[in-house]
């Protein structure tokens, strides 16, 4: 079996969509050949993708309405060319609102299309008309969808409002991953809760609720924000908001991590926050600190409520002070962040990427042979 994939985005280790992919589609069965197509990443970045066959497309990506038309003309020539001499048994259209599956269904090829649904696509067509009528079109011409969890798929389904044959298989993580149970100090109330951030940082996914509450907690708790700046001037802003309460302290900043330093990370840190503020289709990141021992709060929306199952412990206020209140009552109860660190362990077991690259072939095969 012939899959041709990608993501046109230049490809640097950087966002679930991403590392997803490059584990999914590295270390293939006997019988299953993947090429994916991706942009150049940016100057200087190491080669981080474990994934055999990767393509660079020549052409610059287009994030905006302004100019899409002539990109996806554009992409739909270096597609072809690469069907052409690949010649593909299935193609696996990564994001259901971007270029490249625009540009894959345009080409009406003879070829089973499976369109595998990330975490912005319904959301950006939410925000945009110009979006929703792209999605509308690339959904309208794929023969199967492919969801996370049940929560993506209802949000999904209530944007495109269409019926659609789909499929429901979760995200996974490396195998390696849980080759060990993580040597950590548990938290005795003694000492200071170490709490953690590490995603982008942009408004939507709420770093400033976990800065801000580091005003309002009443114990010795800290706050790391590992991550890179991903909307302009947020950065600076929490940094004024931390020199302006005197909060530096209690509040620190680091650059975003490789991923495998990330993991190594998760040892120093009592307990790790995901205050988003707008639906998180899945969240890998929540299983990486779970498989690591690292309790995980979170605000309840999307898919990260499947994702994190019993296993963690919802933000009931996501707002500064209700994100405070819940800290120090974690402070408090040392013997919840243990039994948190234990289901994580078992919630994560769900989440092997061995078991979710099986399904995925298996549904391409069903797909071929039935085409």
């Amino acid at each position: 079996m012939r899959i041709l994939t990608g993501i046109d985005v230049p490809f640097k280790p950087f966002g679930g969509s991403l590392l997803c992919a490059n584990d999914w589609y590295s270390n293939l069965p006997e019988n299953v050949e993947v090429r994916f197509l991706t942009l150049p990443p940016p100057e200087g970045t190491d080669k981080w993708w474990t994934i055999e066959d990767v393509t660079m497309l020549d052409i610059e990506k287009v994030y905006t309405p302004e100019g899409f038309r002539g990109y996806v003309d554009q992409l739909k020539v270096l597609v072809q060319k690469q069907i052409d001499e690949f010649k593909p048994d299935v193609i696996h259209c990564q994001h259901l609102n971007y270029g490249l599956s625009r540009a894959i269904t345009e080409l009406n090829v003879d070829i089973p299309l499976i369109g595998i649904c990330h975490g912005t696509d319904a959301q950006i067509a939410t925000q945009y008309p110009f979006f929703k009528e792209n999605l509308d079109f690339i959904c309208d011409n794929l023969d199967l969808l492919v969801f996370p969890n049940e929560t993506m798929k209802d949000d999904f389904f209530k944007v495109y409002g269409k019926e659609k044959p789909y499929a429901i298989n979760a995200l996974g993580i490396p195998d390696s991953y849980f080759d060990a149970t993580p040597a950590r100090i548990p938290f005795d109330g003694k000492r200071q809760l170490k709490a953690l951030y590490a995603g982008r940082l942009l408004a939507w996914k709420g770093a400033d609720i976990a800065v801000e509450a580091m005003k309002y907690v009443s114990n010795d708790i800290s706050l790391t924000v590992i991550g890179n700046e991903d909307q302009k001037n947020f950065r600076s802003q929490l940094l004024e908001f931390v020199k302006s309460n005197q909060l530096e302290d209690r509040v620190q900043f680091k650059d975003q991590l490789p991923r495998d330093e990330l993991l190594r990370a998760f040892l120093d840190y009592d307990v790790i926050i995901f205050p988003s503020r707008s639906l998180e289709a899945f969240s890998l990141t929540v299983v990486e600190a779970q498989v690591k021992g690292l309790p995980v709060v979170y605000n309840p929306g999307g898919g990260i409520t499947d994702t994190v199952g019993d296993a963690g412990i919802a933000i009931t206020e996501n707002t500064p002070m209700g994100l405070a209140t819940l800290l120090d009552s974690l402070y408090k109860n040392p013997e919840a962040l243990v039994k948190l660190q234990n289901a994580g362990y078992k919630n994560a077991e769900k989440y092997r990427v061995s078991s979710s690259q099986e399904r995925l072939f298996a549904l391409s095969k069903t797909l071929i042979r039935s085409n």
